[in-house]
């Protein structure tokens, strides 16, 4: 990124500008960590009510409650980011010290950010809460699928779903740019095939086909993301990761 010059306190405060453009993931990281910590939260207590059914009906109903509330965060999450990003291109437009503003580049790398503490925050809870039983020689291997140990399936899916929710954001945020709901619809289709494939894995045996099928989901959506990010970066010559947020065809836009 460019540096930025200028002495006095114009000089430093754009200075402090430009240095939070350059490193856009610092504070997005601990706030989207946080924002998704909430949300899993609030999954949770709109799950409560359905916890008297039992069956297919129980287990689609809550996966369709946690894909609406994910899509529903990631919604904000795109929100919020665009309006910060615009204040502070227009806050660089009007530094006395020559200042860039942020780029289409920077506003994919948060994408990306948002994407990764959404998998992280599942990981942490849904699989490092388990390390502890890990002490010792001995291993545990969950009562439908005693094919694998209970960590090592763990890790598949915390993988699995790290993957998903990184390569899903980004998506996401693409199509919330464009304005294409085929677009953006992928983050939660691609959030619905991971829940199925790992309810895949309750059945008796069924890890050896659910462990696959998540992981097949997570690297197919990681490289949708992988493709949106390389079409932006290479676009217009490179000129198109480089231009400021709140240009035409502002960040992160494109068709995943």
């Amino acid at each position: 990124m460019g540096e930025t010059r200028g002495g006095g306190v114009g000089g430093g405060g754009g200075a402090r500008c430009e240095r939070a453009r350059e490193r856009p993931s610092r504070l997005p990281s601990p706030l989207s960590a946080f924002a998704w910590l909430v949300a899993l939260l609030a999954t949770s207590l709109l799950l409560r009510p359905l916890a008297p059914l039992a069956g297919a009906a129980k287990a689609v109903l809550a996966l369709a409650v946690a894909v609406a509330v994910d899509t529903a965060t990631l919604r904000a999450l795109w929100a919020g980011d665009r309006a910060l990003l615009r204040a502070l291109a227009a806050a660089a437009a009007t530094a006395p010290a020559p200042t860039l503003p942020p780029t289409v580049g920077d506003a994919t790398a948060i994408a990306a950010c948002h994407g990764l503490a959404h998998g992280l925050t599942h990981a942490s809870l849904m699989y490092l809460a388990w390390l502890p039983l890990a002490a010792g020689g001995r291993t545990l291997h969950a009562p439908a699928c005693r094919h694998a140990s209970l960590f090592g399936a763990g890790a598949a899916g915390a993988v699995a779903t790290v993957l998903t929710h990184g390569g899903a954001a980004v998506v996401a945020f693409g199509g919330f740019d464009a304005g294409d709901a085929r677009v953006w619809g992928r983050a939660p289709a691609a959030h619905a095939a991971l829940g199925v494939a790992s309810l895949v894995n309750r059945l008796p045996g069924g890890c050896l086909v659910g462990l696959p099928a998540c992981l097949a989901v997570g690297v197919a959506t990681a490289a949708a993301g992988a493709r949106v990010a390389w079409r932006l970066a290479t676009a217009d010559g490179g000129r198109l990761w480089a231009r400021p947020v709140g240009d035409a065809g502002e960040g992160g836009g494109g068709s995943g």
